[in-house]
């Protein structure tokens, strides 16, 4: 449990007091502003911007005595300050005060005198302090890096010395290579995958390793299928999938009508794809329908956490995509980010109560799909274990 400290903004429309009593913290309703927060004993957390309901991003903020330290340099100079209340809970709930300890007392909440307690935020005001470089003072636009955290602007991640992307993101080494290595298996740790099970000449070695000869594709068909998963192989996670995958002996087929973009039945061992056209070939979606489903394949079934199993795919294809730089539209997703940054890179969780809140949003939006709505979900399984198997050794 955490206190939240809502500051509307002053150009903040429509009915400010309805706005407060409808905020919801992961988004909703139409509230404008700031939002501050702190634990219980009064200790400032984080803060973030919202606009219309919708988080902006995450505020910059610093202590008034940091600010000091900065005086002169020009790029804090424009900022505003707020004093954090002391949260103190009751059996009736959680009520806010203006001063810590109470005017005149001298100490704080924690018993220190005013001044000089550690707890950040407390009885000091915050400050928020304008974005340097993107500007903006309730929210930063800047975008980040999915790896390391930074701004863009600071990333510090290894870069390959041709192309300047990202060493995850590079595909000059992308298979086939004019010199392909024999035991291909995934960018920085796939596991190590040979040729075997099917024997059609128009399999190429990805797909030897993974589908078997009574699959029934086309020659163009397997074609599409070997470059998707060429792709997925020089991605950390996606490599480790196709390692973990060596002689599945997946069936693969093609099934024009069917309503999903992909099935797997792992009762069959049998994966269905919808459809091979890619259209509009930026999207890619044969390579996310491939991963989605590759992942499905490696997943224990369980018909009771039916729907936790579909939320751990999807949030493996999110960030699959947000590495390859390719869009995704669907609603399904719409959340996906919140629950996503519970998370770390090897799908351990960060912030429970942020998780549990964005699972349950998630849940909420795949319960809106009639393909997803008598799919059972069970809180205990809400552990991405595949994922966390998947990731463990990449970074």
């Amino acid at each position: 449990m955490f206190v939240i400290t809502l500051v509307p903004s002053s150009d903040a429309r429509g009915n400010i007091g309805k706005s407060l009593e409808n905020f919801r913290y992961l988004g909703g309703g139409d509230f404008t502003g700031r939002v501050f927060c702190s634990t219980l004993e009064g200790e400032f957390v984080k803060a973030f911007g919202y606009t219309d309901g919708r988080l902006s991003g995450r505020l910059l903020v610093m202590k008034r005595s940091e600010l000091a330290g900065h005086a002169g340099e020009g790029q804090y100079d424009h900022y505003s300050t707020i004093r954090l209340a002391e949260g103190m809970k009751t059996r009736s709930g959680t009520y806010l005060f203006d001063e810590g300890g109470g005017a005149g007392s001298g100490y704080c909440p924690h018993g220190y005198p005013e001044g000089q307690c550690p707890y950040y935020g407390c009885n000091d005001e915050v400050v928020v302090v304008a974005c340097p470089d993107c500007g903006a003072i309730n929210g930063c636009f800047c975008p980040r890096c999915f790896y390391c955290g930074q701004k863009e602007k600071y990333c510090s991640c290894t870069r390959c010395v041709r192309c300047q992307r990202k060493s995850w993101e590079c595909t000059c080494y992308q298979y086939p290579d004019p010199d392909p290595n024999p035991n291909p298996g995934g960018g920085g740790g796939g596991g190590g995958v040979t040729p075997g099970g099917g024997s059609s000449s128009s399999m190429g070695t990805l797909s030897k390793a993974i589908f078997n000869s009574a699959s029934s594709l086309s020659s163009a068909q397997w074609k599409k299928v070997e470059d998707a998963l060429a792709s997925m192989n020089n991605d950390c996670m996606g490599g480790e999938m196709i390692g973990a995958l060596k002689d599945k002996n997946i069936t693969i087929v093609h099934d024009p009508n069917i309503k999903a973009n992909g099935l797997y039945n792992p009762k069959t061992n049998r994966m269905t794809i919808k459809d091979f056209k890619e259209s509009n070939v930026t999207n890619k979606d044969l390579e996310k329908t491939l991963y989605h489903e590759l992942l499905h394949s490696l997943q224990t079934n369980n018909e009771d956490a039916k729907l936790n199993l579909e939320i751990e795919a999807h949030v493996a294809v999110y960030r699959y995509a947000l590495r390859k730089g390719v869009p995704l539209v669907d609603d399904l997703y719409k959340n996906m980010p919140i629950l996503s940054d519970a998370l770390d890179v090897k799908y351990n969780v960060t912030d429970a109560d942020l998780y549990q809140d964005a699972y349950q949003m998630v849940i909420d939006d795949f319960k809106k799909v009639d393909f997803y709505k008598n799919f059972k979900e069970s809180p205990s399984a809400r552990n991405m274990n595949t994922n966390k198997n998947l990731a463990k050794d990449c970074e």
